[in-house]
């Protein structure tokens, strides 16, 4: 696991600081870089000056969906009157005393005003860089560029996704796969409860992390947040959830939705879901039924190939079907096996939609049980349009 952490929090190092960087660059259009007119700075004139050296505000590590803010105090510290105005903004920008609908202010010398940048994370996860200008009469700082920056981080994290894909599996065996979840800023992080509606086929168990897996993500969060207080990371807790595909589990496709209750404050609620397609010693072609222009007053019909491997006589029943379908199952033969296919047989199903059908359109699935001890249930999405 700490391979597969390194690498990712490796990406994320390098992509932070790809986007990043151009956002703190110095802008070319910067009263830095400017051309400027010669200044007479003989006699009285306005003089703008700010309580913080540092233009730049980092916030740090954010959660999502919080709102923060930054004010700095602007002064006149001059001789003269100074006329202080908005300038191009990428987010919430505030002067205080700037009365509703005006544009700009005139203060006087000894006058302070605050300036204040705010930033709503919302859902956007990542690094950000925000600013705001004002434009002065003070020949010197004619335009100052105020900065607000930092990293938005999901209060509950979960690697290396919340879907958990197991593709093309079959059911003569056990498959797992790990998640890991884990809260950057709760230290005793815990899931009080695991939903799941198929227990009898998928089992979800939850491990507490290690030492070795902490540490692992200690170092993701500083690469992914670009930050060095080590202090932040040492409370770190979760667990690795492991999913477990039970043998025996239904031949066809599966979508399994997995609800866990967590003990943080505001977000206690999780969901995970779990896909995928599960083949065996059934195997149905097509794998689903699909018939969208049935005429109702004629009916149609579609047929599905079963092939059972290993066994010469195999027994279906039509579990359910959704109405008006009918369907039935008939023997074709059997195969003595080579080396491209095994022994086994074969086998048809008809779906048919019976003539003088009602106008329907039929999203549902048909379930067939068999007397194969590794396939006990075969599982047949519908879709069914009949006009």
């Amino acid at each position: 696991m700490t391979r597969w952490l390194l690498f990712a929090a490796l990406i994320i190092a390098l992509t932070v600081a790809a986007s990043v960087a151009p956002l703190l660059m110095p802008s070319k259009e910067g009263p830095e870089t400017r051309y400027r007119a010669p200044v007479n700075l003989d006699g009285p004139r306005p003089k703008l000056d700010v309580n913080e050296k540092n233009l730049v505000h980092d916030f740090g590590v954010m959660p999502l969906q919080t709102k923060a803010s930054h004010t700095w105090t602007a002064k006149n510290i001059g001789d003269k009157d100074m006329v202080i105005r908005k300038g191009d903004s990428s987010c919430s920008c505030t002067i205080a005393n700037l009365p509703e609908g005006k544009t700009e202010l005139t203060m006087k010398p000894g006058d302070e005003i605050p300036i204040k940048l705010e930033w709503d994370t919302r859902d956007s996860a990542g690094p950000f860089s925000k600013y705001a200008s004002i434009l002065t009469t003070d020949p010197l700082h004619d335009k100052v560029d105020f900065v607000i920056k930092g990293t938005v981080r999901p209060a509950i994290v979960i690697l290396p996704e919340s879907t958990i894909s197991f593709d093309s599996v079959s059911n003569d065996q056990d498959h797992s796969q790990r998640v890991v979840i884990y809260s950057p800023d709760k230290s005793d992080l815990e899931i009080s409860e695991i939903r799941n509606a198929r227990r009898d086929f998928l089992k979800v168990t939850k491990i507490p992390l290690t030492k070795e897996d902490l540490e692992s993500l200690a170092g993701f969060e500083k690469a992914s947040t670009q930050s060095d207080d080590a202090k932040r990371f040492k409370g770190i807790s979760g667990y690795q959830l492991e999913f477990t595909i039970k043998k025996g589990m239904p031949i066809g496709p599966f979508r399994e939705e997995i609800f866990l209750t967590l003990n943080h404050p505001k977000h206690g609620k999780q969901r995970l879901t779990v896909f995928g397609e599960i083949s065996g010693p059934i195997s149905l072609s097509p794998e689903a039924i699909r018939m969208t222009q049935v005429s109702g007053t004629r009916g149609a019909s579609e047929a599905i190939s079963i092939y059972v491997r290993g066994k010469n006589d195999a027994h279906f029943t039509i579990k359910s079907i959704p109405h008006p379908l009918v369907a039935t199952v008939t023997k074709i033969g059997e195969s003595t096996g080579n080396d491209k296919a095994p022994k086994g047989s074969r086998y048809k199903l008809t779906v048919s939609v019976p003539a003088g059908s009602k106008p329907a359109t039929i999203k549902q699935q048909i379930v067939l049980e068999t007397d194969h001890p590794e396939a006990p249930e075969l599982i047949l999405p519908v879709h069914v349009i009949i006009r």
